[in-house]
């Protein structure tokens, strides 16, 4: 598989990840701040601002080479890996923010349970497309129809299962990049599993 970081590259990434996350996890288990109310949940589907704020190293070299990547019409599908709690969602909602406005971005968070028929509505919503038929398989033609001539960035985000690229994809109705037109997928996991089944052309 072609990827576009060496393995000392990736060795060291992950490290710093996994050193982040022990740092953060210590000073959770040092403070003693007593809860008050209810955490407030934040949009899960709202894309950064290309003027956020990104502290961390290994997360603004992993937004800088998925930018790159999204110049290259040949990457199709960009996978995000690492554990819970490391930034992989705030990442991609940097690159959908900076991107947003070039080409229309879809960001969709599918976790354990995917939804096929929410995702394509979903879809449908962000361009504007008023579905005609009604089965899943229509559409996901229609869908396509839409897709296959425009460019677009569909992101999903905590993909759980591996995929089969080929069938999920034209199930749900999403035109991979060709020519210049169709999709590119940037697909964020805990699992690396996830991002070994599919060719994924980038992986942190």
């Amino acid at each position: 598989m072609f990827s576009l970081v060496s393995k000392l590259e990736l060795a060291i990434l992950i490290k710093e990840i996994e050193k982040k996350t022990k740092d953060n996890r210590k000073l959770v288990e040092g403070s003693h701040f007593e809860r008050i109310g209810r955490r407030t949940e934040l949009p899960s589907l709202e894309l950064l601002p290309s003027e956020g704020i990104m502290t961390s190293k290994t997360s603004t070299a992993a937004f800088s080479k998925i930018m790159e990547a999204l110049k290259d019409d040949k990457i199709k599908m960009i996978g995000v890996w690492g554990m819970r709690g490391v930034g992989k969602t705030a990442i991609v909602k940097k690159v959908g923010g900076e991107v947003n406005g070039l080409n229309p971005v879809i960001m969709f968070t599918v976790s354990k349970t995917p939804d096929n028929e929410k995702f394509q509505n979903k879809i449908a919503d962000d361009i504007d497309l008023s579905f005609e038929k009604k089965t899943e398989e229509e559409k996901a033609a229609e869908l396509w129809n839409r897709l296959k001539d425009g460019k677009f960035l569909i992101i999903l985000d905590d993909l759980w299962n591996e995929w089969n690229d080929d069938a999920n994809l034209k199930k749900i109705g999403i035109p991979l990049v060709e020519n210049g037109k169709g999709c590119t997928l940037i697909l964020t996991t805990r699992r690396r599993t996830v991002c070994e089944s599919i060719k994924f052309k980038l992986l942190f």
